[in-house]
């Protein structure tokens, strides 16, 4: 029996705010999967504290990776993405690289650092009022820290490819995204 080739997963990674969402949106119109990495900590969020707060969703996230280690959310990933067929995955949210390694054995990977300054992604979570959002700079600056401390930085240093999300509207980054996506999926089918 002929075994499944190793999906190619693009993994999308940047500050709070940065604009990772475009990714999604141009994932729906490539018609692409999506999985979210956020929404497991949120759900476990609500499990373990019964709401979506800013400090309750640190304290979750970073509980589950003490407890269970660094990799943790991405195996909650695993268990979802052995239910997919699909050949191409966008997982929107890696947080570590210890995340992208856990990937690794199990797909290929391309890493996307979606990157936009600081007062921009600031403006973005405002105006995005998401429940557990930040609510003002100081919020912004110490989800930051937390972020640097499970391993943003490094995946900024480590990431295959750099997508700027500054200064273009929204329509023109999904385009961009939609171009890039495509991109590497045929440099990933000529391999």
């Amino acid at each position: 029996m002929k075994s499944r080739p190793k999906p190619l997963l693009i993994c999308i990674s940047g500050f709070p705010g940065a604009g990772k969402g475009v990714f999604k949106k141009a994932a729906d119109r490539l018609g692409l999967k999506t999985i979210v990495m956020g929404d497991y900590v949120r759900r476990k969020t609500k499990e373990i504290h019964g709401s979506l707060s800013l400090r309750n969703i640190k304290e979750t996230m970073l509980q589950l990776r003490k407890k269970y280690g660094e990799d943790i959310v991405a195996k909650y990933v695993a268990d979802d993405l052995n239910k997919i067929s699909a050949n191409f995955i966008i997982i929107d949210g890696v947080r570590s690289m210890a995340e992208v390694n856990y990937f690794k054995n199990i797909a290929n990977v391309v890493l996307i650092w979606v990157h936009a300054s600081p007062v921009t992604r600031y403006k973005r979570l405002i105006l995005r009022g998401r429940e557990g959002d930040v609510k003002n700079i100081r919020d912004l600056m110490l989800r930051e820290n937390v972020e640097k401390q499970i391993g943003l930085n490094e995946l900024m240093e480590n990431a295959d490819i750099y997508f700027i999300n500054e200064g273009i509207d929204e329509e023109e980054a999904i385009s961009s995204a939609c171009i890039l996506i495509k991109s590497i999926i045929e440099k990933f089918r000529y391999k």
